[in-house]
């Protein structure tokens, strides 16, 4: 696809405008946001509302409706009646492997991903993520900074991954799931559930 110009809808998650910015590769062919609710915001250029996908089909589109699965999901399928193509996102401070990417996926600074991984359409990976070899990733997951994944996991479609949590090696994360910050996950997990680290033994000291 010869044009690279696009455009993002939804102007919430303010961490995909840092990602643009920081990145020239994609800074220069960055048109401006689009947004349903939002007419103006600080540092954004908002161009308007979604409908104008009707008349500037040349666009490729990002979705930027954040950490809310079944939200992301609602855009998604109302900018498909737009029938717009979606744009990946990818830092040029990521180091990927052979990895196979699906569309409308985003990618931030100073994330690993390891050979024969798969991402599914749709997924955002933040800042400082490892992603071990032959792990699949499915469709509109949100994975936040510092996750570390281990190798052979698979990821279901729409789960969240806090912040630093760990996926060991070998794990299946079923669809639907929402795990923690700083939690640990060393065994495969049923669908619909949330998964948080308990603490309960914290010890305080005087120092006086």
């Amino acid at each position: 696809m010869k044009n690279k110009k696009f455009v993002v809808a939804g102007v919430g998650f303010n961490d995909i405008l840092t990602l643009i910015n920081n990145n020239n590769n994609l800074k220069k062919y960055f048109v401006g946001f689009i947004d349903d609710k939002i007419k103006k915001k600080k540092n954004c250029l908002i161009l308007g509302k979604w409908n104008i996908l009707r008349k500037n089909k040349k666009y490729l589109v990002f979705n930027s409706v954040g950490k809310n699965m079944t939200l992301r999901n609602k855009a998604t399928k109302k900018l498909l009646k737009y029938k717009v193509n979606f744009i990946n996102l990818i830092s040029n401070k990521a180091s990927l492997g052979n990895c196979k990417l699906g569309k409308g996926i985003a990618i931030f600074d100073y994330t690993f991903l390891g050979d024969n991984v798969e991402i599914g359409d749709q997924t955002i990976i933040h800042n400082n993520v490892s992603i071990g070899h032959d792990t699949k990733i499915g469709k509109n997951c949100f994975i936040a900074p510092g996750v570390k994944i281990l190798g052979k996991c698979k990821i279901g479609n729409n789960v969240f991954l806090g912040a630093n949590c760990v996926v060991v090696n070998n794990i299946e994360i079923k669809k639907n799931v929402s795990v923690g910050s700083n939690t640990t996950v060393f065994k495969n997990t049923k669908p619909n559930i949330r998964l948080f680290q308990k603490y309960d033994n914290v010890m305080l000291k005087n120092l006086n």
